[in-house]
């Protein structure tokens, strides 16, 4: 349903592009018709500069993708060990809502959006790299007691908050996973 959604989206946008070019360039054409010209370079220069207005509002068009708001995105974050279907949804009407519709409504801006997330929901979790480092020495795989195993003696190393968060769950596991072997 998502992927239906996605795409009603993008071809909604793309055909209200579309409008706002074709008004823009029938503006131009109608400035052209009106200015003064010698009846004989009047339709080949109407023709130059309707050509010359489809380009700029072309490129007006390709406007430049807006910064992502990472603030505004970190803030969402805090507080949250992880995210659901309906957090996402949530979080696409409030980027519409504080004016960041390009990043709630086109494809390219929700993917920025995701995976700037994905780092950030890992990437700050600091990890005790030697203790796991020294866990993984010689293992190429482990099973779900060896896990229990490693929760309890980074509980008892004093690393609490770790194992008891799932975005640090997820952070040691991606860990694990990217250093195996």
């Amino acid at each position: 349903m998502a992927k239906v959604v996605k795409k009603a989206v993008t071809k909604t946008a793309k055909k209200a592009a579309k409008k706002v070019a074709k008004k823009e360039v029938k503006k131009v054409a109608k400035k052209v018709a009106k200015t003064p010209v010698k009846k004989v370079t009047k339709k080949a220069t109407a023709t130059k500069k309707v050509t010359t207005a489809k380009k700029v509002v072309a490129k007006k068009s390709v406007a430049k993708k807006p910064a992502l708001p990472k603030a505004l995105l970190t803030t969402w974050l805090k507080g949250r060990d992880g995210w659901n279907d309906l957090d996402w949804w949530q979080l696409l009407e409030y980027l519409r809502a504080e004016g960041h519709s390009f990043y709630a409504d086109v494809q390219e801006g929700r993917e920025a959006v995701s995976a700037f997330l994905k780092e950030k929901s890992t990437s700050s979790v600091k990890l005790p790299k030697r203790l796991l480092n020294a866990w993984l020495k010689g293992r190429t795989s482990w099973n779900h007691d060896d896990w229990l195993g490693l929760l309890k003696e980074l509980e008892e190393a004093g690393h609490k908050k770790l194992v008891h968060s799932s975005k640090s769950l997820l952070a040691i596991g991606h860990y694990l996973e990217s250093n195996v072997g």
